[in-house]
């Protein structure tokens, strides 16, 4: 049972880590961009 909960968990809150994953991406991306027109 533990263990069917904890993949219920996973699998419900993979869409949250995948969204701020891309967020965390395109930051780094932009901040990335931005350093390199600087250099």
């Amino acid at each position: 049972m533990r263990l069917v909960t904890r993949f219920e968990l996973v699998a419900k809150n993979e869409t949250e880590l995948n969204g701020y994953l891309r967020n965390a991406f395109k930051r780094l991306n932009v901040y990335w961009c931005m350093d390199k027109l600087d250099a």
